[in-house]
């Protein structure tokens, strides 16, 4: 039912000539005659809500309309390195933020990292897309079409690209340039190179353009306005061009805005919310207030181009249309910018809540009407949740003491009991909101999915080296208007999220002045590794639904959370299941894993543990990003069709994508591993306490009655108590003696007995290290703890001193897991010369010395040694990761044959 939504529509409202139907594939049968069919099931009871009524900007998609069945191979992959695709291009040569974005002889874009180089230049994707014609955006994408008054004339999107996307552009050239920021205006929330700036901060910066030809003196401005935060004034030059100067000036008791030197004044804008300003040839428009421009008075300028800034906002979706724009015309393009009801939230998104079938999972609105009160910055909506009256979230129970003040509200709002029903779903009206607390999430939302867009690049990029495809047929089918236009991506898309996230999910921020920059700095805040892991997968959720590519619970899992690290180093989230268990291979998930290795208590301690692995393989992608230079690899794992990773595996495609950058993934992993083996990042101290947190977090005290249930008599029959718990407390230390066989003796006295957590007495440090040595005669790791592929093994050297040789010999591989590994997959395997290649051995030394500083040296091979000198103080560390470049316990000949295998096999 998920591919019928507009096909349901037709169905259960009885004809299907109520939506318009856009064919792009005419030559093609019509699906109803080549025997497509709807599902049975797919009208839910007698037809669709009423907020489906007439939506007129939904069309009917069938998927019978896209020529790729998935089946089909793709298109011949372009596998190249941006300096191949773009040879020459000058970029890569800046190594700062603002010498990057000044380049004039190519579009360039400064990615912010977690790294000493703060960040990489290089080719600007979306902007290189739209010259080379492989990408699209029109005005329509952003409300309001190109034809209005007498047509646009220019049209900078500025949230998705610098460029004018106007049909008949003027524009000959354009370039970006630092600027002094107003008076006053950088203080409270100063610029922050270190941390991240946004595509539409003109605080210090303008954006001007070369004009082939002056734009005639009757024209109508209209751009969308938004503070940096709501303690912020507007103030500085929106546009300046031909015939037309506008600056703004909030930071009195009015909006003033002057217009070719002439002042006029409005009320005080909307904090938590864009807001829409229009000039037309005979007025000025603030949130569709007008006041008639005083034209004697005015001094129009005659100036060659367009500039845009110094301004203390943001600024965006900026448009010159020729003539006057009526006043509905003028509403209808501010309608992101509106108030409730302007903008309908079932009626005027296109995301896939709205097209994946019949009853869309969203909560009710109070009216049919759909109205809903929202908040719109530069990338998108976030829509207030209506609130059901008597919940956990809202209204008086004497029982669970319930607030009369609904989550997220303003407590100052008359909230009356008698005023409410139980049952009934309320609109939150702009009266009702902590405004502070709504922009404090909505500045959050637009932080973290501009960066998922542009710098992980989880938008459409129709351009090599991210993905290129001929038509839309490689495409499902709803996706025909948006696979290659990232700007209506980004505008229709994933804009269905609701304050207050989750409910309590992010308390309101009382640590004074609130600003991202210093969130970034101290790790985030509780319950941003959360909501943000959370957001991800709503960006992630879209972006695979685009493009019909499949991922697996790891790759959905340890992105998400990735998308918390990037956002903010160092947050707080699920860490210490993947540290703690370095053997476990890096995309396992312990529910279709099947290998009792794998499985068993030594290698991934319990459960709970195996749960969090997916989650917690986080730091990889981190590395990824900050090391490697590539945070943008998870959006092509997302968004490109080079291998069929459903039947190849992931850690294929990522190793093919790597390839295509010049690196290879084994070598990647093992230096990976070494750098977190001792936690050598640039941001160390706040990943070494994101971990440690975690890993306590795991380890809390349990009750004996909880870890020793079987001994209680609180377990089933076929559990078993945890082996590693012992009584006590680390103040008081812990009895090897009081286990849960001692609370067997006597339960009824001993299972209120407080102990040891899930991990039992180790320490992080303990979990982190396979084994420990100071022997110089060779040492067998424990056959217990033999790493799968793409996990590890640590050894940690201590007590040696001068000039120290470590040398490594790898067993065969087919000694791995003798129960599920076949003597005749073995054969294939030795017949491919694999048991010598040096990527399936991939060994790493780490010298740490005594003031922290880290040396490293290469052991890659089946057998390989490396000389290290070491002083007093000094620690080494050996790290040992199989790096296959496929999966050495798996192939085809196994899966046709029948032989066993661990149920991710295919996956490693």
């Amino acid at each position: 039912c998920d591919r019928y939504e507009d096909a349901c529509h037709a169905a259960c409202d009885g004809g299907a000539d109520s939506h318009s139907h856009t064919d792009s594939h005419a030559d093609e049968e019509d699906p109803e005659e080549d025997g497509s069919a709807l599902p049975a099931d797919c009208c839910v009871g007698d037809g669709l809500p009423t907020m489906f009524g007439d939506v007129s900007r939904m069309e009917c998609v069938w998927p019978t309309q896209n020529t790729n069945d998935r089946g089909d191979p793709p298109l011949d992959p372009v596998l190249s390195s941006p300096s191949l695709q773009f040879p020459g291009e000058p970029c890569t040569r800046h190594a700062s933020y603002t010498d990057c974005v000044g380049e004039t002889s190519e579009r360039c874009q400064w990615v912010f990292l977690a790294s000493e180089a703060g960040g990489k230049c290089r080719v600007d994707p979306v902007s290189k897309c739209l010259e080379k014609g492989n990408c699209v955006c029109n005005t329509d994408d952003f409300g309001g079409g190109a034809g209005l008054g007498g047509g646009v004339l220019f049209h900078v999107p500025v949230s998705v690209t610098a460029r004018d996307i106007a049909p008949e552009s003027l524009v000959t050239a354009y370039r970006e340039e630092a600027a002094t920021p107003v008076d006053g205006t950088d203080t409270r929330h100063p610029r922050d190179e270190s941390f991240f700036v946004s595509k539409v901060d003109f605080t210090a910066k303008t954006l001007t353009y070369d004009l082939r030809d002056a734009f005639p003196e009757d024209q109508t401005l209209l751009v969308k306005l938004h503070h940096l935060y709501r303690d912020q004034w507007l103030e500085g030059t929106v546009y300046a061009g031909p015939a037309l100067r506008v600056e703004v000036d909030s930071s009195g008791e009015d909006t003033v805005v002057r217009v070719n030197g002439v002042d006029y004044a409005f009320e005080k804008l909307k904090t938590w919310h864009c807001n829409q300003l229009a000039v037309t040839p005979a007025a000025v428009y603030l949130r569709n207030v007008a006041v008639e421009r005083d034209l004697g008075s005015e001094a129009p300028p005659a100036a060659a181009g367009v500039t845009l800034g110094p301004f203390s906002g943001e600024a965006f979706d900026v448009r010159l249309y020729a003539g006057a724009l009526t006043d509905g015309e003028i509403e209808l393009v501010g309608g992101w910018c509106g108030d409730a009801g302007e903008l309908k939230m079932y009626e005027t998104l296109e995301t896939p809540f709205l097209r994946g079938g019949c009853e869309p999972d969203v909560d009710p609105v109070p009216s049919d009407d759909g109205v809903q009160t929202y908040g719109t910055g530069a990338f998108g909506t976030l829509w207030v949740a209506p609130h059901e009256y008597d919940t956990q979230w809202w209204g008086p129970n004497a029982e669970e003491g319930y607030s009369m003040k609904p989550v997220g509200a303003n407590a100052d709002y008359n909230w009356v009991e008698e005023d409410y029903t139980k049952g009934v779903y309320y609109d939150m009206t702009e009266d009702m909101l902590d405004l502070d607390q709504f922009f404090q999430e909505l500045k959050l939302t637009q932080y973290t999915w501009e960066r998922y867009y542009f710098e992980l690049d989880m938008l459409p990029i129709n351009l090599a080296p991210w993905y290129w495809y001929a038509d839309a047929g490689k495409v499902p089918g709803f996706s025909e208007r948006v696979w290659n236009n990232p700007c209506r991506y980004i505008h229709q898309h994933n804009n269905g999220w609701l304050y207050p996230y989750y409910g309590e999910g992010i308390p309101k921020y009382e640590g004074g002045d609130f600003d991202m920059g210093k969130l970034f700095h101290q790790r985030g805040k509780d319950g941003y590794g959360f909501v943000v892991h959370e957001t991800f997968h709503g960006a992630q959720g879209e972006f695979m639904d685009t493009f019909g590519i499949i991922g697996t619970r790891w790759l959905a899992e340890s992105t998400a959370s990735y998308g918390a690290d990037f956002a903010f180093p160092g947050a707080d989230t699920y860490s210490a299941p993947y540290i703690v268990t370095p053997g476990v291979p890096l995309n396992m998930f312990f529910d279709v894993e099947t290998s009792p290795h794998f499985l068993s208590d030594a290698m991934s301690v319990g459960d709970d543990i195996r749960g969090g692995h997916v989650y917690s393989a986080f730091p990889f992608w981190s590395f990824l990003a900050n090391h490697a230079g590539l945070p943008n690899l998870v959006g092509k794992m997302y968004g490109t069709d080079v291998v069929d990773a459903e039947r190849a595996g992931e850690l294929v495609k990522l190793r093919a994508l790597l390839h295509a950058e010049g690196l290879d993934l084994g070598d990647v992993f093992a230096n990976f591993v070494a750098h977190l083996r001792t936690t050598d990042f640039p941001t160390g101290a706040a990943h070494a306490a994101m971990l440690q947190n975690s890993f306590d977090a795991y380890n809390r005290a349990t009750w004996a009655s909880e870890a020793c249930q079987f001994a209680c008599g609180e377990g089933l029959d076929t559990e078993v108590d945890r082996a590693t718990w012992r009584a006590g407390n680390v103040d008081d230390g812990y009895d090897d003696a009081q286990d849960c066989n001692w609370v067997a003796e006597d339960p009824a006295a001993r299972c209120d007995t407080e102990g040891t957590g899930i991990f039992g007495t180790a320490t992080l440090e303990d979990l982190q290290t396979t084994i420990t040595t100071g022997a110089t005669e060779m040492v067998a790791g424990p056959r217990e703890l033999r790493p799968g592929p793409f996990g590890w093994n640590a050894i940690k050297v201590e007590g040696v001193a001068g000039f120290v040789t470590v040398r490594v010999a790898w067993d065969a591989l087919d000694t791995d897991d003798a129960e599920n590994q076949w003597v005749e997959v073995n054969g294939i395997h030795d017949a491919s010369d694999c048991p010598d290649d040096e990527r399936f051995f991939s060994g790493r030394v780490v010298r740490v010395a005594s003031d922290g500083a880290r040396t490293y040296w290469k052991l890659d091979g089946y057998e390989a040694s490396a000389t290290v000198e070491v002083v007093e103080g000094d620690v080494l560390h050996v790290l040992l990761a199989p790096t296959p470049f496929a999966d050495y316990v798996n192939d085809e000949w196994r899966g046709g044959n029948g032989a066993p295998g661990p149920g991710y096999g295919d996956q490693y």
